[in-house]
Formats: C-alpha cells, sequence, structure tokens
C-alpha cells in the first residue's frame, strides 16, 4: 500500500495507488496512517509544514506519510524521538531535486524547530 500524490507538488492524498512500497505497511489502513505518528511527531510536522495532521486528515505533507511510515515499520521505534540525525538520513534520501518540494524545506524547518528546542531540552543538535 501506498499513497497517490495530489495536484499540490508538497501533498499526498491518504489513498492506495501503488503496489510497491518501501517498508511493510500492512495491517494500518491508509486513512489511519497518521495515527502512529506521536505528538511530538506531529509538533515536528507542523513546524515543518505549517499543517497539523490527525488521525482523521486526508491530505498530509510527504513528510508526514514518511515520517508515520517509519513509525508504523518500527525505523522509529516507540518512544524514539526525531532526531537531527534521522532528518539527516531522510534529506540524504530524497537529496535529489524531484523531492525539493516535498521534503527539502520541511526538512529544513524541521531541523531549525529542533535547534531552537535544543536549548530548553537539552537536544543536540550537533549530532
Amino acid at each position: 500500500m501506498s499513497f497517490s500524490i495530489s495536484s499540490a507538488s508538497s501533498v499526498a492524498g491518504l489513498t492506495p495507488s501503488r503496489t510497491s512500497a518501501t517498508r511493510p505497511i500492512d495491517g494500518l489502513p491508509a486513512d489511519k496512517l497518521m495515527s502512529a505518528l506521536t505528538a511530538s511527531d506531529r509538533e515536528i510536522v507542523y513546524q515543518a509544514t505549517g499543517r497539523r495532521v490527525d488521525e482523521s486528515s486526508n491530505i498530509v505533507s510527504m513528510f508526514a506519510v514518511e515520517i508515520a511510515l517509519d513509525r508504523q515499520s518500527g525505523y522509529l521505534s516507540a518512544g524514539q524521538e526525531i532526531s537531527p540525525a534521522y532528518l539527516q538520513l531522510m534529506a540524504t534520501k530524497y537529496a535529489g531535486d524531484e523531492y525539493s518540494q516535498s521534503f527539502g524545506v520541511a526538512i529544513g524547518n524541521a531541523l531549525s524547530y529542533l535547534a531552537e528546542q535544543a536549548p530548553r531540552t537539552g537536544i543536540d543538535v550537533t549530532a
């Protein structure tokens, strides 16, 4: 199961469209994928994209979809916060020009947000 891209270049409609996926996501309906996000994930998505997401969101950014898929697959385990290292790996994975609208700005915004939070939370954003 995967998602179709809407006419806006940086959002995806939560409807199955392709048969191939990079991670197994069986057992979680497309309309419930956002339930895999933690409260912290949702705040990072908001800070990165300017859009709030929840279980009832029908259109979400590809950035949010990627994080939700990583949560659902276990790549981001329960209790593991999104880190600058995770975002850097995502930036490397989606470094091509074709991904700049969907991921480039969002990843930069997310990294800036984590850097702003670091003095208050003790997060090391240089890792």
